[in-house]
């Protein structure tokens, strides 16, 4: 989705490759803001494009779209937007998940207020959004009742992204899909190095 494009590595471009594993790996319709500084009416903006779609006659996407499996994921400055606009109001939106990876935050984030869990990935070496500022993210987070996990890749730096690929698309499998297998291999992999991983769910949610 365009609007305030801003040429150069920071824009879509940059992401498209991640982009389009997503939407190949499994049935998903992947929308972006192509900009540089997203924000949360932007992530929201680019929703409402795709359900709109769905409801327009004669769109590609006529009918197509499951508006009950939404998830929202964000790298960086991206990642601070999902967050906040994991709580779909005032939209009216219900955000099945969030992955925010790399997140700026935690203090124009509100974290406690999404409508699903939340999968928060940093790495160990990342000099942009470090753990400083990522971990609060994850402790405001756990006053939501949702809950979700804050997982540390040792040796990742901030541009990392195609090393979070297996467990982002596990996540997917398993939040979007309730594909058990996905949410069980999800937890070995993260229970393990290189992964430093800590989880803050319901008594009653399970892998």
């Amino acid at each position: 989705m365009g609007g305030n494009d801003v040429a150069g590595e920071t824009t879509t471009d940059w992401y498209k490759p991640t982009l389009i594993d997503w939407a190949l790996d499994g049935p998903y319709i992947v929308i972006a803001a192509n900009q540089w500084s997203v924000q949360e009416s932007d992530v929201l903006a680019c929703l409402e494009w795709i359900l709109d779609q769905n409801d327009t006659a004669g769109s590609e996407y006529e009918g197509v779209v499951n508006t009950t499996k939404i998830g929202l994921a964000g790298h960086s400055q991206g990642g601070g937007a999902v967050v906040k606009a994991g709580d779909g109001e005032p939209n009216g939106f219900e955000i099945t998940t969030v992955i925010t990876m790399n997140p700026y935050g935690p203090s124009w984030v509100d974290a406690a207020k999404q409508d699903g869990p939340v999968m928060i990935i940093t790495g160990s070496e990342d000099a942009v959004t470090p753990y400083s500022w990522t971990y609060p993210v994850f402790e405001a987070m756990q006053t939501n009742d949702q809950g979700g996990l804050y997982a540390v890749l040792q040796g990742a730096g901030h541009s990392d992204l195609g090393d979070y690929q297996t467990v982002v698309m596990s996540w997917w499998q398993f939040t979007l899909y309730n594909d058990a297998d996905a949410g069980q291999d999800l937890k070995n992999i993260l229970d393990n190095d290189p992964w430093d991983t800590e989880y803050a769910f319901p008594d009653d949610f399970d892998f």
